[in-house]
């Protein structure tokens, strides 16, 4: 029989939303959400949509462009499956509830099978194991409050929450060995949550944490043990973080709990918020590089603990490794060096929009015991443009850029990398992950100039580093390696011919994270690093993802093109034509996008009216909270250009701000929970600008609607002012 599996990533998971097709032949289509509506991680809103807000909208457009619409419109990328009549069975795995199948298939007469239950951890496992290429292995996940199931019987299994387990995989056969539980009630806390908690109040994502750490000095925190051993191996956050911690109060309020972990964090380390603001302007030499240190180490050494009891339950030297702690690379390095494991996969997409592969997997390899295997030997599997898309796009632009069609394509490029210029480069499908590996990359030289202009041109931090890319079978010349990174999942040191000839490419502390191409992996990126040898240069390469920092990496032609004219690209090679431009266009910067939406607000008379009033009457209310809790008056202001709500208030010499709107929390006005809180909400709310933005004229309304919204949750915290006396 002829199976299609069609998952979903939707409802379960409030971020990282996808698609994944898979027949009895092959890998068809992935996707994920994120790189069509330009928002990382998109989208968070399952939490609070589902309740109050969708009461109060009272409307479906929202609902519609993020289940409906979305997901047609991916649907139309498939060109390989546009006869679902060919399947004997098609299996629908956690579908879109508002999603019935003649909208999916455009037909019903299909045989389709619906499946809604997942085993989270279970398939972590799943997904990085049968994306390997072993027969056998020991799989470690790394994830926060998630089910395991015990048993191969689906859907009968008993339920259990974890954030760290170990499996033994072996063919179409597994068996859950161990898990650390998830308990409130305990205050169990594991290792992701714990780096994730720390990198919050650090003030950078959890792996540019994790470079920095690079620049500390763990030895200055040797006194503060970040984390808890127990005797029957579950590694916890240190319960002196977890002080103050009301469990009634909790109720799944992760905003509160954040708060309470970081305020423990600056009591245990002796830092105020006020030295943390000032440490982050310059943050690799600061206190907080010290303590990005002191994390790393102390989360190395759980890893390598882990993975030492994990070796001792199945002797297997193959590991596999999956979700967030196992994209942290020096993490990876130490279980090589230190402990028996021979061989490393770890699965390159370890966030949740793999939760569609690992479903698949499930499915085929589980349900219907199926043994083809289908390793990701590369990791992009969408839509590809052809050449009349791509110029018909380019002269849509043709009055900002020059470009002509080439017939070497790998040569022409080769000659451009040669003159020192940086190249845009885009080709066949997208990565299906955050980092890019040669389809959606900026390419460069690796020398140290070019370094620091590719990291002013993204956006970035001038001393975070850059991944070098190198033909498989040198990365033994320029590094002390000798595992493949086709996935940039490893690091390696740096050997002194590699610092010497391509020192834009190592870290402050003399590693990197390496990429490896071979043929199959990669060919067209492969004959470029081939020629380079060839012409007697080093077949190394600066390769980093297309996009400006905190942005998903870009999918289209278009938002590509406009992304090269809007910065210092020196030229843009998509598919086989290469561009330029004269100058830098800044109006095609999608981050302008906020100002047009402040404009549009700013001539609504009536919503500027209503918040001044409210701007007046609450000036007054905060007078009151600031008398009470700080002995000095707290000042509140609207902002009535970018509809921003701003508390301040002194203490001794130092002014301290709240800000709540477009913008991030900027400070914690510590005991005043219910603004802080509501900060969440409104930052939720305007994750949506990029739909707004596509549709300014019919959706005025709504962002009203939204933004009185946010009115009406500060007119509730008047009322619980008021109730308690204030």
């Amino acid at each position: 029989m002829k199976y299609l599996y069609m998952s979903f990533n939707y409802n379960l998971t409030n971020h990282d939303w996808s698609i994944s097709l898979l027949d009895t032949e092959r890998w068809l289509f992935n996707i994920q959400l994120e790189r069509i509506d330009r928002l990382k991680h998109s989208p968070a809103l399952n939490d609070w949509y589902h309740g109050k807000l969708r009461d109060f909208l009272n409307q479906k457009e929202l609902w519609n462009y993020y289940t409906k619409e979305y997901f047609q419109e991916t649907l139309k990328y498939i060109k390989w499956v546009y006869n679902f009549k060919e399947y004997d069975e098609i299996y629908l795995i956690n579908k879109p509830v508002d999603l019935d199948k003649t909208e999916i298939f455009w037909t019903d007469k299909v045989n389709v099978k619906i499946y809604n239950k997942i085993a989270h951890h279970l398939f972590h496992a799943m997904s990085t194991f049968y994306a390997s290429e072993f027969d056998e292995a020991t799989v470690i996940v790394f994830d926060f409050n998630w089910i395991v199931k015990e048993g191969s019987d689906f859907g009968k299994a008993k339920d259990l929450r974890a954030m760290q387990s170990i499996y033994h995989f072996k063919w179409n056969d597994y068996k859950l060995l161990f898990y650390t539980p998830f308990s409130n009630k305990n205050k169990k806390y594991g290792i992701w949550i714990t780096y994730d908690f720390f990198s919050s109040f650090i003030g950078l994502e959890e792996g540019s944490v994790m470079w920095l750490s690079a620049y500390g000095n763990s030895r200055k925190y040797e006194h503060i043990n970040i984390y808890e051993y127990h005797e029957n191996w579950d590694i916890l956050l240190n319960k002196v973080f977890l002080e103050w911690l009301d469990l009634n109060k909790l109720n799944n309020n992760w905003l509160w709990f954040d708060e309470v972990v970081i305020k423990n964090i600056h009591k245990k380390f002796w830092v105020t918020m006020h030295d943390v603001v000032n440490a982050r302007k310059n943050i690799e030499n600061s206190f907080l590089a010290d303590i990005a240190a002191k994390l790393q180490k102390d989360t190395e050494n759980a890893v390598v603990f882990l993975a030492k009891k994990a070796y001792e339950l199945t002797w297997c030297k193959n590991l596999c490794l999956a979700w967030w702690v196992a994209l942290n690379i020096l993490a990876n390095k130490a279980i090589l060096e230190k402990t028996k494991f021979k061989n490393i996969f770890v699965q390159p997409a370890a966030n949740d929009a793999w939760l569609t592969v690992w479903q698949n997997y499930f499915f085929y390899h589980c349900v219907h015991k199926n043994k083809k295997r289908f390793p990701f030997i590369k990791v992009w599997y969408g839509k590809v443009y052809s050449d009349l898309e791509i110029e018909w796009v380019i002269q849509k632009y043709e009055n900002y850029l020059s470009y002509n069609k080439s017939s070497d394509i790998i040569n022409d490029t080769v000659n451009i990398l040669l003159s020192n210029s940086i190249i845009w480069f885009f080709q066949w499908w997208v990565e299906y992950w955050p980092r890019a590996l040669g389809n959606r990359s900026i390419l460069a030289l690796p020398i140290r100039e070019n370094k620091d202009k590719v990291n002013k041109i993204k956006e970035r931090q001038l001393w975070r580093p850059l991944a070098p890319v190198v033909l498989e079978q040198f990365v033994n010349t320029y590094f002390e390696a000798s595992h493949p990174s086709s996935f940039m999942t490893l690091a390696a040191d740096v050997k002194e011919i590699t610092k010497k000839i391509a020192s834009g490419i190592v870290h402050v502390d003399g590693t990197a994270r390496y990429q490896t191409v071979n043929s199959k992996n990669n060919k067209v990126l492969y004959k470029i690093l081939l020629s380079l040898y060839d012409k007697g240069i080093a077949p190394i390469l600066i390769n980093t993802s297309l996009n400006w920092r905190g942005e998903p990496i870009i999918e289209n032609p278009e938002d590509a093109i406009r992304f090269f004219l809007s910065t210092e690209l020196d030229y843009m090679i998509i598919w086989n034509f290469i561009l330029t431009k004269e100058k830098v266009f800044k109006k095609f910067k999608y981050k302008n996008h906020l100002n047009k939406i402040h404009k549009l607000l700013k001539n609504n008379a009536e919503l500027k009216k209503e918040i001044i009033s409210l701007n007046a009457t609450y000036r007054k209310i905060a007078e009151k909270i600031g008398n009470i809790l700080f002995g000095e008056k707290v000042n509140f202001e609207v902002n009535d250009n970018t509809f921003e709500v701003m508390f301040s208030y002194t203490i001794g010499n130092n002014k301290n701000e709240v800000i709540l709107g477009f913008g991030r929390l900027e400070w914690d006005l510590e005991k005043f929970y219910s603004v802080s809180y509501l900060t969440i909400w409104f930052k939720k709310i305007c994750r949506f600008e990029n739909y707004v933005l596509n549709n300014l004229k019919e959706n005025l309304v709504y962002i009203e609607k939204l933004l009185l919204f946010f009115i009406k949750k500060l007119k509730s915290v008047k009322e619980q002012i008021s109730r308690k006396g204030f």
